[in-house]
């Protein structure tokens, strides 16, 4: 998972689960989302 001692995360609930997520600057997101299809139909709660 690459998460190293000191990393701060996101802790996200997700009905009856935990996600845990790193935090990343703005630098490291960018481009992560290239190709992604956006025409795709979301749940109701993902809008």
């Amino acid at each position: 998972m690459d998460l190293q001692p000191g990393q701060k995360l996101h802790v996200m609930r997700y009905g009856n689960r935990v996600e845990l997520m790193p935090v990343r600057s703005l630098v490291q997101a960018r481009g992560f989302l290239t190709g992604i299809n956006s025409s795709v139909e979301r749940e109701g709660d993902r809008t």
